[in-house]
């Protein structure tokens, strides 16, 4: 979702083209192996460039939102798991009768505090990146803030609707680390 918009983003950023960035890249590559004088490294970097987008976690600032960009929609894809697994307890739930109170409506709050989740998140993280917007960090300070959320959200949703309050083990397991380290 973000991740994705967060890539489009990048690729349409200001300055020169992919293309161009590209060619700029291959060019560096070449001129410094030629000034080595090692021809087989000046072929190789030719025909394996490094393109600006491409995740690199030392790299570049594009190169490093761009390691980000896939955390987040790894962590996104976790997250996306365990609400499928919390949709599917809350509607077993919502189908068991009840003695007292009234049929459960654990589907509708579910689907409401994602809701109200992702609204808060977005809110959250872009007070994150008008903190930084002077700088070039602005996108990966955004990412990072957007992973810890998700995390969060799927922590969250683990513990409301994936497990027990007896010793049945839970669903799915506890999602401690990030999914990209994983």
């Amino acid at each position: 979702m973000i991740a994705a918009l967060v890539m489009s983003i990048l690729m349409q950023a200001t300055g020169p083209s992919a293309a161009e960035l590209e060619a700029l890249n291959r060019a560096s590559l070449d001129s410094a192996a030629a000034a080595a004088g090692d021809a087989a490294a000046a072929a190789a970097a030719s025909s394996h460039p490094a393109r600006p987008f491409d995740c690199v976690r030392d790299g570049s600032t594009p190169q490093i939102n761009a390691c980000l960009a896939q955390d987040l929609a790894a962590e996104e894809a976790r997250m996306d798991r365990y609400l499928a697994a919390a949709r599917e307890q809350a509607r077993s739930s919502d189908e068991l009768p009840r003695a007292f109170g009234g049929p459960s409506a654990q589907r509708a709050y579910l689907a409401a505090s994602q809701t109200a989740w992702t609204a808060y998140a977005r809110i959250v993280c872009e007070g994150v990146d008008d903190s930084f917007k002077d700088g070039s960090i602005h996108t990966a300070m955004f990412l990072r803030c957007m992973i810890d959320m998700t995390l969060e959200r799927t922590r969250v949703i683990w513990r409301d609707y994936l497990t027990y309050w007896d010793s049945t083990p839970p669903v799915l397991p506890e999602p401690f680390a990030q999914a990209a380290a994983e």
